[in-house]
C-alpha cells in the first residue's frame, strides 16, 4: 500500500459542535462542514485534540464521523481521531472505518511509558483495517514520540504518516531529514509557527485549527 501521497495538503482539525443540552448538533456540524469544503481544504479531522474527542460520549463519535463523511460527499478525506486505549482503541478505529473514515489518527495516552510506546503501536498497526497517522502532541500527553520508535514502525503497511505537533524546529527538521523521503508515509505539521517552515522542508501538508475560523 501506499498510503503517505494520498494525506497531504490543509487538513482542519474540526471543532465538535455540541447543543446547550450537550447534544451533537447536527446542523451546526452541516454548516461546518461546508464552510471548510467551500474554503478549499483537503481534509477535515474529527475527535482530534481541537474537537475535544476525548470529552465527546461514545455514544456521539461514530455518529460524528458517519455525519461528516455523508456531508463532504467524498470531496475531501475525513480523519477521525482514536480516543481509547487498547484494545478498545482498535474496535474504535475500525468502527470509524466502518463509518466511512479515510484514516484514523492517534496520540499515545497521557504520560505513557516510553517503554511500552513501540508495542503498544505495533498492537494498534496489527489490529487495524486501514492507515494510521500518529499522533504526536507532548503538550497534551507529556510524551514525545521518539524518531526512533518511528522509525521501527516505518514500512507497515497501516502507517501513512504523522501529524507532529510538537514545538521544536530541529526535531521537525531531523523528522524531516529521516523520513521525509518516504512516498508511503505523509509528515503533518501540527504547530502553527512551524507550518510554512515545514511546507518548505518538504512536508506534504499542514493541520490548522484556525481553519475553523479562516
Amino acid at each position: 500500500m501506499n498510503h503517505g501521497q494520498q494525506h497531504r495538503g490543509v487538513i482542519v482539525p474540526m471543532v465538535t459542535p455540541i447543543t446547550p443540552t450537550g447534544q451533537l448538533d447536527e446542523p451546526a456540524i452541516e454548516r461546518l462542514v461546508a464552510f471548510l469544503v467551500a474554503g478549499g481544504i483537503d481534509g477535515i479531522f474529527v475527535l482530534g485534540t481541537t474537537g475535544e474527542g476525548t470529552s465527546v460520549p461514545h455514544a456521539f463519535r461514530r455518529r460524528l464521523v458517519e455525519r461528516t463523511v455523508a456531508l463532504t460527499r467524498r470531496r475531501v478525506k475525513v480523519y477521525a481521531g482514536i480516543c481509547d486505549p487498547s484494545p478498545l482503541g482498535v474496535t474504535a478505529g475500525n468502527d470509524y472505518f466502518h463509518a466511512g473514515a479515510d484514516a484514523v489518527v492517534v496520540r499515545p495516552p497521557v504520560a505513557f511509558p516510553l517503554e511500552q510506546l513501540l508495542p503498544w503501536l505495533q498492537t494498534l498497526l496489527a489490529g487495524l483495517e486501514g492507515p494510521l497517522i500518529l499522533y504526536n502532541i507532548p503538550a497534551t500527553t507529556n510524551v514525545s514520540i521518539p524518531l526512533d520508535v518511528l522509525g521501527q514502525l516505518i514500512g507497515h503497511p497501516n502507517l501513512a504518516g504523522i501529524k507532529d505537533s510538537e514545538y521544536s524546529l530541529a526535531r521537525l527538521e531531523e523528522l524531516l531529514r529521516r523520513f521525509g523521503d518516504r512516498p508511503e508515509f505523509a509528515i503533518l505539521v501540527g504547530v502553527g509557527r512551524l507550518m510554512a517552515q515545514g511546507l518548505k522542508l518538504g512536508a506534504e501538508g499542514i493541520v490548522p485549527s484556525v481553519g475553523n475560523l479562516i
